[in-house]
Formats: C-alpha cells, structure tokens, sequence
C-alpha cells in the first residue's frame, strides 16, 4: 500500500485537474488527467492538462509550504524543458484556505505576461498568505526575491491562468 504522503500527493493532483477543468476548460486538453509514473526520469510535470505548460504540483502541510513553492516553481522550469513547452509553473494547494479565499497559488520563476507594479516579498510564505486573500478579480502578482534563492512569481491560480490565456493569444498573432 502506497504511503500517506504519497495518498496525499495522489489526491492533491487529482483535486488540481478538477480545479483546472472548472477553472479554464478552454484551455484544457480533451482527457485532462495526472501523468503517471512519478520519478520518472525525463519528468514532464504531474499533470496532463495543458498543452503548452508544464503543471508541477504541492500539497504540503503549513510547515512545507515555502519548500512546495521553491520546489514546483524550479522543478517546473525543468519539466517544461523535458516536455518541449514555453511555460512551467508551480500548482500549491493552500493548507488552511478558508471559503472565500484563493485554495491554490501559483508559483513560476517566470509569468507568462507580466504585469507592471509587482508586489515584492522576502518571504515566499508571506507571498502565499498574500495571494491566497487576494480578491477574486484582483490580478496582483508577488515577486519573491529572497537572497539566495531564485526570483519566483507568486499570485493566486487563476490570475496565472488569465496571464497565459494572454500569451498563447499574443504568440497565436
């Protein structure tokens, strides 16, 4: 039997497929689902959702949450590279979102359109209790530039989502 983490991993992914295909159904692929076969070599990203990006996902408990940011916003840079797509970005579950708050944030060393007016933080958990009150139509991203680290990207999931809706319009033109 497989372990708890694991079960936890397993079922984070499979609540980030729902959320995406209730999010953004436009720009999910027909079939959207988890790839499986974790640790593979050659890693594409946990999920089979979009066909330009590379989704790396967390659900870490509140003790990991600036570990799941750093990890899935530079292991998707690399899964992006493997999957031959322009854009990789990190998919945290929020452990304590509350109704009415943003439950998944994304984390990207890089954004797909960014915005001017960048909200800076030196924290990356600081960041992700900021994008998780975020209001739904507000579109402010974080930038994290914590010394020693590499600058990530920090905004509630679907403002990410907006953003690369708007790339792959302006790279369409």
């Amino acid at each position: 039997m497989a372990n708890r983490q694991k079960q936890k991993g397993d079922a984070g992914e499979r609540d980030a497929v729902k959320y995406l295909l209730e999010l953004c159904p436009d720009l999910c692929r027909p079939g959207s689902q988890r790839h499986l076969g974790a640790g593979r070599r050659e890693d594409v990203g946990d999920l089979w959702v979009f066909r330009e990006a590379a989704v790396q996902v967390k659900a870490y408990g509140a003790a990991g949450l600036s570990a799941a940011m750093y990890d899935s916003a530079t292991s998707a840079v690399i899964q992006a590279k493997h999957g031959r797509v322009p854009f990789g970005v990190g998919m945290v579950k929020m452990h304590n979102a509350r109704p009415g708050t943003n439950r998944w944030i994304a984390a990207s060393v890089g954004w797909p359109d960014v915005p001017a007016g960048l909200v800076e933080f030196k924290a990356s958990t600081a960041a992700a209790e900021w994008a998780k009150r975020l209001p739904a139509d507000d579109r402010s991203v974080g930038i994290v530039t914590r010394a020693g680290s590499p600058v990530i990207h920090v905004a509630p999931f679907h403002t990410w989502v907006d953003a690369f809706r708007e790339a792959r319009k302006s790279e369409a033109a």
